[in-house]
């Protein structure tokens, strides 16, 4: 379930919070986890308890944040930047992966021998996708041939220099550069 809630407006003020119910288990701790071992997302620096996360809406071409935790009621996920709300709320379940509904997923690892003592390892746990098939791609492109590292600091240093600043209540983070920033 969604629940849209109009927000303020300002620079670094949230435009829009939305709840959403995950259904089967999540823990948004795990996803700052998998985050932070994830070398491509260069990810960190985040107030605990929170998600920071900054990109460019698909097919708009917009840019927005999003400030995501997890508290009794659900997900909130907090949108800034001028973007269409309802678009970054779409997008931004689809990179938390709770667009999928995980709740037959406990009955697997009581059944499965490999997957059960994966789940109680890591409880909630729900990978973290890219933020859209494009910069996915872009990544595969830049891997290759050249160590993860390396990379990983070339999609960084992109960012920084290409790709648009948004403030997500005082943390600036940059969106990796639409198609047409680098054109």
């Amino acid at each position: 379930m969604t629940v849209p809630t109009k927000t303020g407006s300002q620079h670094g003020e949230a435009t829009a919070r939305y709840t959403i119910q995950p259904r089967g288990p999540f823990s948004l701790a795990a996803s700052v986890v998998f985050l932070e071992g994830f070398t491509p997302a260069a990810y960190g620096g985040v107030p605990e308890g929170h998600i920071h996360l900054a990109f460019v809406v698909e097919g708009t071409g917009e840019v927005a944040g999003v400030c995501a935790t997890q508290g009794t009621s659900g997900v909130n996920i907090d949108v800034y930047g001028s973007a269409n709300p309802a678009a970054v709320r779409e997008q931004t379940v689809r990179i938390l992966s709770l667009d999928v509904d995980g709740a037959a997923f406990p009955e697997v690892g009581k059944r499965d021998l490999v997957i059960g003592p994966l789940q109680e390892r890591f409880p909630g746990f729900r990978p973290v996708l890219f933020f859209s098939p494009y910069e996915a791609a872009a990544w595969a492109l830049m891997g290759q041939r050249i160590q993860i590292v390396q990379a990983a600091k070339i999609k960084a240093r992109m960012a920084d220099g290409l790709g648009h600043e948004v403030d997500i209540h005082g943390d600036r983070r940059h969106t990796f550069p639409s198609p047409s920033r680098l054109g």
